[in-house]
């Protein structure tokens, strides 16, 4: 894979202070892009009942102009002993995709055309009241967004049935939310409740369509519990929180990876919501991690066989009804004049059955960091890590390692770095998955050695004297 691609990218942040405690501001952000990859797989092999129906090598464009800009207008100020923060946010974007895929051996190519379009507008006020030693927090946000996508394709010497279309999703959210922040026993109380309410639409060829979904409201409690001594320091806290799918998956778009494996989107796919148990805490040079989640709902890509070509391979995306994960981790770091060590140990299992098929191979971590001052300017660091073998969803990947060593010199205002990463190691990286009688695998050589020199001038370093707090989480969704 060959990566070609350019990208412009500009902020500009105007803030005002008329009085104390008070900030009146702009922030607005903006990025073109011209993104080509080029693929060149050495051999795309499919065998049925252990006969190779195809051998050849094959190579695919991407060719892609996304525009994206985002502009935050915000006032923060105080009524009284009540802070008032209100923030409008407006998302704008677009994108023209195209693709070409062509097989070495055979006459097949296919050629696909898109465009994007969407917009997005959250307007958040919220408030926070100290009462008798407690922050009572409450406010609302109205957010409004829009995506458009079509579909357009072509091919010469090869029958997909992939066939062109346009796809209009639209959502309006209402939402409130109260929080009450205190002091008592010697541990920080928090308490916290959201509400949601969602009308979304989907239009698929100029026609409505209706999707069912469980509810359009939605509750988020959360709660943590603060311990903070001498030594010791501490906080156990969960949440209830709902993340909607991204809305390049939510339509009915037929993608050709090559002839034998299609892509789906699915406009269905639900809302995922996740019940998060957690663990932090510190104590002297220690520190450690314990976590829970329940999940439901959550998209990915699932492996079946395509309803009317027994021989093609489906990736369609679904939403997996349940299942869980659990993570531990302990971290170690210290000073010792000027030496800096730090070691970091990592476990990760999820638990998850679909379809009679277990996918919970459990992966291990392990990381550790050397900083030396060497004085004069002088500095040198040197970085290792390594994880296991494990199960992500459905796909298994292989085991990883990595290290890397960096020599830095600073003069005046001028940081010299020379870095050496991942020389002479195995860079194959295997990637798995096992569904419906499909045995899927890809392998990639991933080239993430070689040798570096970053040169760096420090201009001048101005702090925002006030950063505004982000309105909504919708934006990811883009």
């Amino acid at each position: 894979m060959t990566n070609r691609s350019d990208f412009f990218m500009g902020g500009l942040s105007l803030n005002i202070s008329p009085a104390k405690e008070t900030n009146l501001g702009l922030v607005t952000n903006l990025k073109v892009s011209a993104v080509k990859f080029d693929f060149a797989s050495e051999g795309l092999i499919h065998k049925e009942s252990g006969i190779v129906r195809l051998n050849t090598p094959y190579t695919s464009q991407l060719d892609s102009r996304p525009y994206k800009s985002t502009s935050s207008l915000y006032y923060n100020g105080k009524i009284g002993t009540t802070s008032v923060n209100v923030t409008d946010e407006i998302l704008l974007g677009s994108a023209t995709k195209s693709s070409v895929y062509d097989e070495v051996g055979t006459s097949a190519s296919v050629k696909t055309l898109g465009t994007q379009r969407y917009a997005m507008n959250s307007l958040m006020l919220s408030f926070q009241t100290p009462i008798k030693g407690v922050k009572l927090g409450y406010g609302a946000e109205v957010t409004m967004s829009f995506n458009r996508n079509e579909l357009q394709k072509t091919e010469q010497g090869i029958a997909t049935d992939v066939s062109g279309s346009t796809v209009k999703n639209g959502q309006t959210l209402l939402s409130s939310f109260l929080d009450v922040r205190a002091q008592w026993l010697g541990l920080a109380w928090y308490a916290g409740l959201r509400y949601e309410y969602e009308s979304s639409s989907y239009t698929q060829g100029g026609v409505r369509m209706a999707r069912q979904k469980p509810s359009p409201h939605f509750l988020s409690p959360s709660i943590s519990l603060s311990y903070s001594g001498e030594d010791l320091r501490a906080t156990l806290s969960y949440r209830k929180s709902l993340n909607r799918p991204a809305y390049s998956s939510l339509n009915n778009f037929t993608l050709i990876e090559n002839q034998y494996v299609y892509q789906q989107g699915n406009p269905f796919l639900l809302n995922e919501t996740n019940d998060a148990l957690q663990l932090l805490g510190t104590y002297k040079t220690l520190s450690f991690s314990a976590s829970y989640n329940y999940i439901r709902n959550t998209a990915t890509t699932a492996l079946a066989r395509h309803e009317t070509k027994d021989d093609v391979v489906l990736k369609r995306v679904i939403s997996i009804p349940s299942y869980s994960t659990l993570s531990l981790g302990l971290d170690w770091s210290d000073s010792f004049g000027p030496y800096s060590p730090s070691i970091e140990v990592g476990f990760q299992k999820q638990l998850l059955k679909y379809s009679g098929l277990t996918f919970d191979r459990p992966m291990l971590e392990l990381s550790t960091s050397h900083y030396v001052e060497l004085g004069k300017g002088w500095s040198v660091n040197a970085d290792a890590s390594y994880s296991s073998r494990r199960h992500h969803l459905f796909s298994e990947y292989s085991a990883q390692w990595s290290y890397s060593l960096m020599l830095s010199k600073e003069v005046g205002n001028f940081t010299f770095d020379l870095s050496l990463q991942n020389l002479f190691l195995d860079n194959k990286h295997y990637r798995t998955r096992r569904m419906a009688g499909i045995f899927a695998q890809e392998i990639e050589a991933r080239d993430f050695s070689g040798v570096g020199l970053n040169v760096s001038y420090r201009l001048h370093s101005v702090k925002a004297s006030y950063s505004n707090k982000k309105a909504s989480s919708e934006s990811h969704r883009f």
